[in-house]
């Protein structure tokens, strides 16, 4: 069994961007990523893609259909066409088709009004005429020449590109805007079909027409696809490299910059010690995640063509011996090709594979587990990178006979046991070790995300996005799950908690806050609730509802505890619930739409399913709240230990096309609140604040009264609060924003809008704002830069050394921005929160005056020392603003 073959490089050279290149994207699939097709100015699609054409249309990128000229399915609406007006239908080559008869007079019609018509209707901006080269004899030629003008004349706003044809070229160009000429493949090709390939671009750049060419790469084992790229520029073409089967495959010009980590594991994802360890610094560092169970057999190891910044291989790995051996192959490959690979666990039972494995890696010892040992001590720890301070004990459970025999690494861990040196935390020039079994019961020795960033540090710098903040501000999110609703608590008059919690909290604290009700509380079919208590229950859930900075979420019918598939279970009703065994529709369809209808108001709507505490959704779930545009979120406990900092938890959770955000639950203590949140906030932003609460919470007062310390804390500070469903589509789009390179210190970024804040090393520079496309400003936080964006589908980032002294930019706000109009000495923006909001601008030279309109009031600033001004709008206030000319300026 070979697994080399699926192993992709991730830093495959890049051409820089030089201005006035079209980027090209050709892509045959039924359902092409809507997203990617942003970075692109010109694609071209099946005629009937499955796709959203608005995006593109919005970025002024212009989109092409392919449109079949001859062979069409045998019903559709063409050869309906095609039989009335008598044009003959003959034999097609794949099933189900037919060929029209081209040298019928008729065929044009048919081409005009009804194959290219379909297209012009979609939306494209165009159509490639393909099938050209299944034309047999000179009567077809000659028909489609006289197609030509007929298609120019029908839609002269759409433009019209051939696929091949190059011996049409002469006759057709004036009726051309541009010819496609796909690489030769297969049987197809031989020794000249480079050459036959140039003369084509050269004689179309002739005959001055345009052409586009489509290469052919093989992933696996790329070549120099920047020199080639070059080669077809010189003759006067427009390249893009991908696979033979043209589904997408982006492999170039435009490189995408891959962040994929690959976890090889056994057994449920979510439980692996890479997720409960690794995850969430994986996670803030930018990288996606994508697990796989290499214990399947048949399955497939790879993710193909997409690439891979790294290999881990999950401590629960559990092979068979075959693969095992196929395993240690791939360790070789991995290695050749200098793909970062990080042991979490010796998966290797025989002994002959980890002999190999050892070699490649520099590696020594038996690699079996050591009996526990009469002695043991720590022979090296790196204090820098240890997670709590103070002495480290030895760790001896689970030890391994390993240790590095190199001098090209640095081991950060490592005991002596019985006189032996075994190596427990290492980076290396292959990667790296973390060989600690009781990180999950005891926490990890060594700080994950230090170690992870030094392993990963191999790779060019590049932006990531940014979820912890927005406009300069770090988030706040606060979350009241719907556990313990309908509860007696012991406050005066005995309310039950929705009514204490709507008196103490919600209504006290107007901080965004996303609440969520389970159907089966408010409806008095939950254990130990009398049903005619419901009228009670359901005014207090009416009541939180109509609150303005209220987000109204679903807790589920029952709140089941189990999901497998589709079907969940562990929700509990009592005697009064009409039913009891609930399909997914009607736990999460059913609950979010009765919600709705009982205590929504106009314009108000459920955006968001509450899982919940400690359950989590499966894949199916999940993906059914995506289908009706509802966000999900998990809330977690935490797995702190006391007095001991944990590594950062996972915050989204992905497989395949589903996502979920997760939250960690708070502990009730406030000051160890406070002082967490502290921490992960001091030098970098490394999570949100997440005031993530139940019901249960203001069932007493001592509750009330540690929910009241953090609150009040979180109202004190600088932060800018969202609800949940605001972060949860942050959280999504951060998941699936692409991100490509277009030269040294320049990038193209794309996705919905929703997350707009890019995150870099202070030491990658500051923004070009003159250069820039979509971006507003900046704020630095320790050694990292926050670069707030507009929310555009499509950013174009360029690093500088230094900032522009005068160029106004955004540095901070509390509340939500939204631009709608912004130069380098004005700006008109909307603000939006439930309190005033605080905003700064920099960027301004010292001492000059800016005009400062809020809501048609007028004021005047300075600009300090720092070319800094600072201001308080209203919640929601339009502002203007604009540095004054200094023959202004001198007036006021």
């Amino acid at each position: 069994m070979r697994l080399a073959s699926a192993i992709t490089l991730t830093f495959a050279p890049f051409s820089p961007a030089q201005t006035g290149q079209t980027r090209l994207l050709v892509d045959f699939s039924e359902k092409p990523e809507a997203l990617g097709l942003s970075a692109f100015d010109l694609c071209i699609l099946r005629v009937d893609a499955q796709v959203d054409l608005e995006a593109a249309h919005a970025l002024g990128h212009k989109v092409l259909a392919r449109v079949p000229l001859f062979e069409v399915p045998a019903g559709s609406p063409a050869a309906k066409l095609a039989k009335e007006l008598g044009v003959p239908l003959l034999e097609g080559k794949a099933l189900g088709s037919v060929r029209l008869d081209a040298t019928h007079p008729h065929w044009a019609h048919v081409v005009v009004h009804e194959l290219v018509e379909t297209a012009a209707e979609r939306g494209f901006d165009g159509v490639m005429l393909s099938e050209l080269e299944t034309m047999s004899h000179d009567a077809e030629r000659a028909a489609l020449l006289r197609v030509l003008p007929m298609l120019k004349s029908a839609y002269p706003d759409k433009q019209l590109f051939l696929e091949g044809g190059a011996s049409l070229l002469r006759e057709a160009r004036r009726h051309l805007d541009g010819i496609v000429f796909i690489e030769e493949t297969g049987a197809n090709a031989d020794a000249d079909s480079a050459l036959r390939l140039e003369r084509k671009i050269l004689d179309a750049s002739r005959q001055g027409v345009c052409s586009y060419v489509v290469g052919f790469e093989n992933p696996e084992k790329p070549t120099n696809i920047a020199a080639r790229a070059a080669r077809i520029r010189q003759l006067g073409g427009v390249p893009f490299f991908t696979t033979p089967d043209i589904h997408g495959a982006n492999l170039g010009p435009l490189l995408e910059v891959s962040r994929r980590i690959l976890v090889l594991h056994t057994g449920a994802a979510r439980e692996t010690y890479t997720a409960r360890l690794l995850h969430g610094s994986l996670e803030w560092l930018g990288y996606q995640v994508t697990y796989q169970d290499a214990s399947q057999e048949g399955s497939a190891w790879m993710p193909g063509h997409q690439g891979v910044s790294a290999v881990i291989l999950d401590q629960s790995l559990s092979l068979s011996r075959e693969r095992q051996h196929a395993l240690a192959e791939l360790v070789t490959t991995l290695a050749e090709q200098k793909v970062p690979l990080l042991l979490t666990g010796q998966p290797w039972a025989n002994a002959g594979d980890w002999a190999q494995v050892s070699k490649v890696l520099g590696l020594s010892g038996t690699g079996s587990s050591v009996a526990k040992p009469a002695a043991a001590s720590v022979k090296h720890a790196e204090a820098d990178l240890m997670m709590n301070p103070g002495a480290i004990s030895p760790r001896v459970s689970g030890l391994r006979d390993v240790r590095l025999t190199t001098d090209d690494g640095k081991t950060l861990l490592s005991l002596q046991a019985d006189h032996v040196e075994h190596s427990q935390v290492a980076l290396t020039t292959w990667g790296g070790l973390w060989l600690d079994p009781l990180a999950l019961e005891a926490g990890p020795q060594v700080n994950p995300l230090p170690f992870l960033e030094s392993l990963l540090s191999r790779y060019p710098t590049a932006p990531v996005m940014d979820t912890t903040s927005l406009d300069g501000r770090r988030l706040l999110v606060t979350h009241i799950s719907s556990e313990g609703y309908a509860e007696t608590t012991d406050l005066p008059g005995l309310p039950v908690a929705a009514e204490a919690m709507l008196e103490k909290v919600v209504s006290k604290y107007a901080l965004p806050m996303t609440v969520a009700v389970s159907e089966a509380d408010v409806r008095g079919w939950t254990p130990g609730v009398d049903a005619r208590q419901a009228p009670r229950l359901q005014e207090a859930a009416r009541t939180l509802f109509t609150l303005s900075h209220v987000e109204a979420a679903s807790g589920t019918m029952s709140r089941p505890t189990t999901w497998e598939g589709k079907t969940a279970s562990g929700g509990l009703m009592n005697a009064s619930a009409p039913e009891k065994d609930l399909s997914m529709e009607r736990e999460v369809a059913g609950s979010l739409g009765w919600l709705h209808r009982q205590f929504l108001g106009q314009g108000q709507a459920m955006r968001l399913v509450s899982w919940p505490q400690g359950s989590f959704p499966s894949a199916e779930a999940s993906a059914f709240s995506h289908q009706m545009s509802v966000e999900n979120v998990a809330t977690q406990s935490s797995a702190t230990l006391a007095g001991r900092i944990s590594p950062l938890p996972a915050r989204g959770w992905s497989s395949g096309e589903s996502f979920s955000t997760v939250l960690t639950q708070n502990t009730g203590d406030a000051a160890a609140f406070i002082a967490e949140a502290t921490r992960t906030g001091q030098r970098r932003w490394l999570s949100p604040v997440q005031v993530s609460l139940s019901f249960h919470d203001a069932a007493s007062a001592n509750h009330l009264k540690q929910v009241e310390k953090m609150l009040d804390w979180c109202a004190s500070q600088p932060f800018q609060a969202v609800t949940v469903g605001e972060y949860a589509r942050l959280m999504r789009d951060a998941s699936r924003t692409r991100l490509f390179q277009t030269g040294a210190d320049r990038w193209i970024i794309v996705n919905e809008g929703r997350a707009r804040t890019l995150r870099l090393p202070a030491s990658a520079g500051v923004p070009d704002l003159a250069a820039c496309t979509g971006v507003s400003g900046f704020t630095r936080q320790g050694d990292q830069v926050y670069i707030h964006t507009l929310g555009l589908r499509r950013t174009e980032l360029v690093m500088r050394r230094d900032a522009e002294r005068d160029y106004l930019r955004l540095a901070s706000s509390t509340g939500s921005v939204s631009y709608l109009e912004a130069g380098s000495s004005r700006a008109l923006l909307q603000v939006s929160h439930t309190r005033p909001v605080e905003m700064s601008f920099e960027g301004i030279m010292p001492g000059s005056i800016c005009q400062m309109i809020a809501n048609g009031a007028p004021d005047y600033l300075m600009a300090g020392p720092d070319g800094r001004i600072e201001f308080t709008v209203p919640s929601q206030a339009t502002v203007q603003l604009r540095i004054l000319p200094e023959h202004k300026a001198a007036m006021r």
